[in-house]
């Protein structure tokens, strides 16, 4: 379900204030590329009352349940609200970009089991990073998936150089993988890795992994993440 007096989703012309509805889209196909079923809850106004009913309907309905936006420490939002209310959750902030917030918790059915709750943050790219490292792997355990609960990872090259600065965080950035001339995968950058440019994702096919620091050099060596239904690296360039 997608939370929001702003979202549209109806191809309609937009308003002042409102925007498209994505990350429901998103996150729709990407638990089901995982092997699960996804049911879609819609878009629910900014209700309390409405959102705790439809979670407490999930509840009942669902193995898990993923939620995305009201995760930032500070932050207003009624999916905050409710969850802080009726389920056990645990607010936390990791040491990456994107996806810096999270939360994890449990909401108890009327049959008294805990359904387990991923909470992702709001801009859709951190959404996207978070599920694919955090709430996959969990959904995919849960489904008795083992080593395989995990995306395909592999050391590979950058061919771009990457600038960034010391800030505490590892940064995950959104690469085309693809096999080079010399038998090794290498990949390059997207230029554009704002949280809010889901647009971008579409040409990755990987994540790359860019510790703290001061930024890679071109050849320098990478842990690259694996995307997408057929999750490898690309034909030969």
């Amino acid at each position: 379900l997608s939370t929001g007096d702003e979202l549209i989703d109806d191809g309609s012309v937009l308003a002042p204030g409102q925007i498209r509805e994505s990350n429901r889209t998103m996150l729709m196909g990407l638990v089901s590329q995982a092997g699960a079923e996804a049911i879609d809850y819609g878009i629910v106004r900014d209700d309390e009352a409405a959102l705790e009913a439809v979670l407490r309907q999930a509840a009942t309905e669902c193995d898990a349940i993923v939620t995305s936006g009201g995760v930032s420490m500070g932050d207003f939002d009624v999916v905050k609200a409710v969850l802080s209310r009726i389920a056990d959750m645990n607010w936390v902030q990791i040491a990456m970009k994107p996806a810096k917030p999270f939360a994890f918790g449990t909401l108890q059915n009327p049959l008294g089991v805990s359904i387990p709750i991923f909470g992702l943050p709001g801009n859709p790219v951190s959404s996207l990073v978070s599920f694919e490292l955090l709430a996959r792997p969990a959904l995919r355990t849960m489904m008795g998936f083992g080593a395989a609960a995990h995306r395909p990872e592999v050391l590979a090259i950058t061919d771009d150089a990457v600038k960034r600065n010391p800030d505490g965080k590892v940064h995950f950035d959104r690469v085309h993988a693809s096999w080079g001339s010399d038998g090794r995968v290498h990949v390059s950058r997207k230029s554009e890795q704002g949280s809010h440019q889901l647009a971008t994702t579409a040409v990755a096919n990987a994540l790359m992994m860019v510790p703290d620091g001061n930024g890679l050099v071109a050849g320098d060596s990478v842990m690259v993440t694996f995307l997408g239904a057929d999750a490898g690296p690309t034909a030969a360039k």
